[in-house]
């Protein structure tokens, strides 16, 4: 499913660049900050975990000051589950989350008069690849990628700044991603392995990366 995926990107990038003016096309790495919301274990509270972003990225002029922007992502979501333990202070980490996509995000830029800055937002399509559950007591390490759905639909809100050099320009963007439906699937899921169902990823993105025009 993925190669098929690339390959329309593709496509779809050398018919805008033949026929409009003004695309870009970006080359960016960052990290992501995550965790999950929803249904909690009992004695327990999900805590951030980081993982890595890195994207392929095209922006389409809609208006003056209004772009399209699309990209390929590969992205690393996951969370640390925390129980409380009695006479200690702090929340004790027991598991660890990790899972991986490939997403498609498609966003709205509105620019500033002078195009140094913009706000964003959109949605991110992923595809889950990988998902990993470690026991961080023992080290043990399973395969749960069963557990959750194949798709998660995330809504995205952003902020970001361009610093034109020459004919390049550099980008940086903090974004709020939140997913819209659970991505739990209780059909795969194992009911004793203290992650709920109802849940869904939240967090915060920081890229930065290179733009080129055509």
């Amino acid at each position: 499913m993925n190669k098929y995926i690339f390959h329309i990107l593709i496509i779809l990038c050398l018919c805008f660049s033949r026929s409009m003016a003004g695309i870009q096309f970006g080359l960016h790495a960052g990290v992501s900050r995550t965790a999950l919301s929803g249904d909690v274990p009992e004695d327990a509270s999900y805590l951030s975990k980081y993982g890595f972003i890195g994207t392929l990225s095209g922006e389409i002029p809609v208006t003056e000051d209004v772009n399209l922007y699309f990209g390929l992502q590969y992205l690393e979501k996951g969370t640390s589950v925390g129980y409380e333990v009695p006479k200690e202070k702090e929340l004790r980490d027991s598991l660890s989350l990790s899972l991986k996509y490939i997403s498609l995000p498609i966003l709205m830029r509105v620019y500033s008069s002078n195009g140094k800055t913009y706000v964003s937002g959109g949605f991110d399509l992923g595809f889950l690849q990988d998902g990993r559950l470690k026991d961080v007591r023992t080290g043990s390490e399973r395969d749960v990628t069963g557990w959750f759905k194949d798709i998660d639909i995330s809504m995205c809100l952003g902020f970001g700044i361009m610093i034109p050099i020459d004919a390049l320009k550099l980008n940086f963007e903090l974004k709020y991603v939140q997913s819209v439906l659970s991505i739990g699937d209780l059909d795969g899921m194992d009911l004793q392995t203290g992650v709920p169902v109802r849940i869904r990823t939240n967090g915060f993105q920081f890229h930065t990366g290179i733009v080129f025009g055509i």
